[in-house]
């Protein structure tokens, strides 16, 4: 553990292992003889309580159990709150079906334009089930946001009992839609989002309570700090341009990892590298060159072969499936992951996804997960003002103290992993982690 009380990159999630006693009594409930589990909740508390001698403290602990293991995705473990289990769980796995087969990627990473109504068909048993998530969230959106909604949650029901609330519009589709070329302009889309939140908080009760500190967003579009600085200065951001110097506000937003999944059939395909002692290469970077004013000054020192440790390059001869880019991350031991004209680079999540430790040249730059993990044990940060001395920066790192970065990158690897369906501890849940994380903290 850090300082913080936060779990090193290197250590494994903390498991948490209920009373075996309780564990046990409860799960023999349903079997024993006589029980007959009503919807009268006195019925049942007395019942349970003269014939078993199962009390509200062991109710409360196998509901606690039920709702952690639930938490971490293993549905399975609430089937012992359900009387009629198989029907949920058939009912539950349709829902994630529906869900999956929405799935898109796309610049504001997976969508999902999937939603239902508090007032929809869905079962009882599968409301009930589903209520035990930890990230409880509804969907107030009209047919055309529905369109543009752009992340995948989990779908309640449930409005009323929601912690959270999910904003589904796209950064990318209001630019795509309303900004008019040339015009150096935001001011429409601005007063679209304004529209937007003036709908919701009309319609919907929910906005008005907390002035929309209990709603969230994502956003990757570059412009997305600025359109939402002014609306949703209380709404937690997800933002890939997560700018201190652009507003990015600490305790309120969350920094997203900008992403680009090359198949979204096989989101893990060609994933690693060659191990630490089979990387030739010190340091890679190739990207447009003329992209913001970092770039330059790193191009205009080490481009050119100017140093045959670093390869830095503008932008590279295309090849197919871009097997030169690729190669250059599996064997480099450092992938410089420089700003462009904002400060966030999918270069980051690459570097991590191909093993290769990540060089971040990004003076105001807040890394994805900062809440829980501790970036300078896997990764390099480099002040832009210290682009002169990059070499002399990373051969100062012993190749013990290297190895160590490459073997955390590992270890972290899998916080930064998208998957076809969505997996304990990928990113995923990671980012659901850190939105939570934040609106726990605005309550406390």
């Amino acid at each position: 553990m850090n300082p913080q009380g936060h779990p090193e990159p290197d250590s494994e999630p903390p498991q948490t292992i209920p009373s075996s006693r309780s564990l046990i009594v409860f799960r023999e409930v349903s079997t024993l003889p006589g029980c007959e589990l009503r919807g009268d909740k006195q019925y049942n508390l007395q019942m349970l309580k003269e014939r078993y001698q199962i009390g509200p403290d062991q109710i409360e602990a196998l509901y606690q159990y039920a709702k952690f293991r639930f938490e971490c995705g293993n549905y399975s473990a609430s089937e012992i709150l359900m009387q009629n289990w198989d029907i949920a769980l058939e009912e539950l796995n349709r829902l994630k079906d529906i869900i999956d087969s929405k799935i898109l990627i796309g610049k504001d990473f997976v969508s999902a334009a999937v939603g239902l109504q508090s007032d929809s068909g869905v079962s009882r048993s599968s409301s009930r089930l589903v209520s035990f998530g930890c990230f409880r969230c509804c969907f107030p959106f009209s047919d055309v946001r529905r369109r543009e909604a752009s992340f995948l949650m989990m779908i309640l029901s449930l409005s009323t009992k929601a912690h959270l609330f999910y904003l589904p519009f796209s950064s990318q589709m209001l630019e795509e839609t309303l900004y008019v070329k040339n015009s150096h302009r935001h001011r429409n889309l601005i007063k679209y989002l304004k529209d937007y939140i003036d709908f919701i908080s009309t319609k919907y009760p929910f906005w008005n309570r907390t002035s929309g500190a209990d709603h969230f967003l994502a956003a990757c579009h570059d412009w997305a700090p600025s359109e939402t600085r002014k609306h949703f200065s209380k709404t937690i951001r997800a933002l890939c341009n997560s700018d201190v110097k652009e507003g990015f506000v600490f305790g309120n937003d969350t920094s997203l990892p900008e992403t680009y999944v090359r198949d979204p059939k096989k989101p893990l395909s060609n994933i690693g590298g060659k191990s630490a002692s089979k990387r030739p290469t010190v340091a890679f970077f190739a990207g447009q060159p003329d992209h913001g004013y970092v770039r330059p000054i790193l191009l205009s020192y080490w481009s050119n072969n100017k140093d045959p440790d670093l390869k830095i390059f503008g932008k590279l001869l295309r090849s197919k499936g871009n097997k030169n880019y690729l190669q250059f991350m599996k064997t480099s031991k450092y992938c410089i992951c420089a700003k462009g004209y904002e400060v966030n680079s999918p270069r980051l999540v690459e570097a991590i996804f191909y093993g290769c430790v990540p060089v971040i040249i990004s003076d105001n730059f807040v890394p994805p997960f900062f809440e829980v993990l501790k970036w300078e044990s896997f990764a390099v940060f480099v002040l832009e003002k210290d682009i002169p001395n990059l070499k002399k920066i990373l051969m100062s790192i012993s190749e013990r103290r290297y190895k160590q970065l490459q073997m955390r990158v590992k270890r972290v690897q899998k916080l930064f992993l998208w998957h076809v369906k969505p997996e304990n501890y990928d990113m995923f849940h990671m980012i659901l982690h850190s939105v939570w994380f934040n609106r726990v903290f605005q309550i406390s």
